[in-house]
């Protein structure tokens, strides 16, 4: 009759099941390091896409910044400074019957402003798994440069109708959307003034939003996964520091956009 127990106790027997279980070993440890080598090839893709995004959303930020304090925040202030400094002397005129003004009204041409934003969605929609947060961000960015260049055209066709009328009594209420002298009022001028400035921000606000929130991710990302690094540098991530221009107010706060951050959750 057949001994199992010899058997298992046979040097037969413990060179075959030694060599099972060796096999099935070394199966299982090529097969979780294969795994593992596919796992750190995959975090390091998408660690790529989210640096490229957020480094994409910085220069929108940047470009906006720059011309919101050279150009739009000056000629916002400006002109709001010369309609308080009108409509407050305007009394004094009219008894004086002169509409003479001591400034110059100011008719620039501004920069163009057409930052590329296809890259950055394309990276947020097909590269990523984007969150819903991150797909409104850069869907309200897309808009808010949209408005923005609609908000130029606006002010441009409003000083060709206000520089032909340089010498005339009205050019004052065209340019301040005050009522004209036919009792008609058009506010085309001072409505593209007020939108050049609400639209810069919103590329503002939502273009350094998305930064940060990509560049969190990101850490999130290698924090998680920090074991498929072992003892090894922790990857690169692109880590955009906003708090001068923040504290200098070029950055609109959230709390100016609570119908958007209603939405979701802080990250």
């Amino acid at each position: 009759m057949f001994d199992l127990a010899e058997f298992f106790n046979s040097n037969l027997g413990v060179a075959l099941i030694g060599g099972f279980f060796g096999s099935a070993g070394g199966a299982w440890g090529a097969q979780y390091i294969a795994m593992r080598s596919l796992r750190h090839k995959d975090v390091q893709q998408d660690l790529k896409h989210l640096n490229a995004a957020t480094l994409l959303a910085m220069q929108i930020a940047n470009s906006a910044l720059g011309l919101k304090n050279q150009h739009i925040l000056p000629l916002c202030r400006d002109y709001d400074q010369q309609l308080s400094d009108y409509l407050s002397e305007r009394p004094v005129l009219h008894l004086l019957e002169s509409d003479r003004w001591q400034f110059e009204l100011n008719l620039e041409n501004l920069p163009s402003f057409s930052p590329s934003v296809l890259p950055l969605e394309n990276i947020i929609v097909s590269k990523i798994f984007a969150t819903g947060r991150e797909i409104s961000a850069v869907s309200e960015l897309i808009d808010s440069i949209s408005r923005y260049k609609s908000a130029i055209d606006t002010r441009f066709e409003a000083i060709k109708k206000i520089e032909p009328r340089m010498q005339e009594p009205d050019v004052l209420a065209l340019y301040f959307g005050l009522p004209q002298t036919n009792g008609i009022t058009d506010a085309t001028y001072k409505t593209s003034i007020e939108a050049l400035g609400e639209y810069l921000d919103q590329v503002i606000y939502f273009s350094v939003t998305l930064s940060i929130d990509l560049s969190a991710r990101a850490k999130r990302l290698v924090d998680t996964e920090h074991s498929l690094f072992g003892c090894s540098k922790r990857p690169y991530i692109v880590s955009p520091d906003w708090r001068s221009v923040m504290d200098n107010g070029l950055v609109p706060r959230a709390e100016n956009f609570p119908r958007w951050t209603g939405q979701f959750k802080k990250i």
